[in-house]
């Protein structure tokens, strides 16, 4: 029995090739299960699943100050949230977006936290790390 062979079909210099995020269907379902951070998860995720921020870096951080901001001193907090010890926040800027995450952790019960920023492109997204948080 022979292998079924399909054709090879090159794209013309015309035709141009499609975004991977055109073809991806993203929905966001959000019931009782799910909390208020989850949502500002979800809309971080936007502008990188769109494209608009292909570049992402992420970090986890342990012994933060309580009062430490967690954002750059620049850019427009667009959400967040506060909860007992924990807090979220969605921080957006010219060509990039920042989502924060507080928590406190560990046996010590030390104060921790994640963040992580989508931009258009590595420069922009190394740019908003090292911006001042504060």
């Amino acid at each position: 029995m022979s292998a079924r062979h399909e054709s090879l079909r090159l794209i013309g210099p015309g035709e141009p090739s499609a975004d991977p995020a055109e073809r991806l269907p993203w929905a966001v379902v959000v019931d009782s299960t799910y909390s208020i951070r989850d949502a500002i998860d979800a809309l971080a995720l936007g502008p990188f699943l769109r494209g608009d921020h292909p570049c992402a870096r992420t970090a986890q951080l342990e012994r933060v100050r309580p009062d430490a901001p967690l954002r750059p001193a620049r850019g427009r907090v667009a959400r967040t949230v506060r909860d007992n010890d924990s807090g979220a926040a969605l921080v957006v800027g010219p060509s990039w977006s920042l989502r924060s995450v507080r928590w406190s952790g560990g046996s010590n019960r030390s104060h921790c936290a994640g963040w992580r920023v989508g931009a258009a492109n590595r420069a922009v997204s190394h740019t908003a790390v090292r911006a001042p948080i504060g």
